[in-house]
């Protein structure tokens, strides 16, 4: 099964709906990684609200506080070395899950004996109720294409990939660090790829 793990600094609106999607969305995923890189609205509020949601669907729900915002990439392996999966998502926090999107992934990683992949995504103004729909004939039109790409706004990996490349570098606070692995991956000769196949069309 995939873990999910988002780092987080404020901006609860985002948080909401990306949470909202994973719990609605998912298939197999089980295991969510909330780094609250030390927020001041009322994200930790809102967190907490959540812990009983995800639990009564089965999920395994944690929230790691930080003390002070550790950035991206430090945040990013707290939950990757807390996790116990085979997989992991590490996704920022405006991101919104389509349905099957964890076992559409995986389908295609296992397809493609990728070490990482990532969905295509759409960063452009949109109106959320047309949203699904324009992800849906998206996937239609390209349905089982994939090429080579790195889409650092959300990352699925082997985690045993991880552990022969190495973790995101913390060096690196806000940007960079998912080009440096990027670097490393390809160092390795992994493969990786941007799919488009991420909608089941439910």
């Amino acid at each position: 099964f995939p873990s999910h793990d988002i780092p987080v600094f404020n901006q609860v609106h985002h948080t909401q709906r990306c949470l909202e999607s994973l719990l609605k969305h998912s298939e197999v995923c089980r295991e969510l990684i909330i780094i609250d890189n030390h927020s001041t609205d009322s994200t930790p509020e809102y967190l907490q609200k959540m812990k009983p949601i995800f639990e009564k669907n089965q999920w395994s729900y944690t929230v790691i506080t930080n003390t002070e915002n550790r950035g991206f990439g430090r945040a990013c392996n707290q939950g990757i070395l807390l996790s116990q999966a085979s997989y992991v998502a590490v996704v920022n926090n405006d991101t919104w899950q389509m349905p099957g999107w964890d076992r559409a992934l995986i389908g295609v990683m296992e397809r493609l004996g990728a070490a990482m992949v990532g969905p295509y995504y759409y960063e452009k103004e949109f109106d959320e109720a047309s949203l699904l729909a324009r992800a849906q004939r998206f996937s239609k039109r390209n349905q089982g294409k994939a090429k080579e790409w790195w889409v650092p706004m959300f990352m699925f990996f082997r985690k045993t990939a991880l552990q022969q490349v190495g973790l995101f570098d913390e060096r690196y606070f806000v940007s960079f660090e998912e080009i440096d692995l990027r670097v490393r991956f390809d160092r390795a000769a992994l493969k990786y790829y941007m799919v488009c196949a991420i909608v089941t069309g439910k």
